[in-house]
């Protein structure tokens, strides 16, 4: 699926887990502290969400310690 959309799946070797560890965490984060309590009614509507809630919160308010190696 990924292929027919132009998509690369991942960017490591076939079994490296360096790639997935960070997507994992962000996505559980952000189920958790969004999703969750999200009363969407249309796509718009969520997409509205988790755009204002990466750039308006996630970005700017959680430590990212492990992207600087302390």
């Amino acid at each position: 699926m990924c292929k027919a959309r132009g998509i690369q799946a991942s960017v490591n070797s076939v079994g490296s887990w360096y790639d997935n560890a960070p997507a994992e965490s962000f996505f559980g984060i952000l189920k958790s502290e969004l999703v969750d309590n999200c009363q969407c009614q249309t796509a718009d509507e969520a997409r509205s969400q988790v755009f204002y809630y990466v750039e308006a919160f996630y970005n700017r308010w959680r430590l990212h310690s492990s992207w600087w190696g302390t």
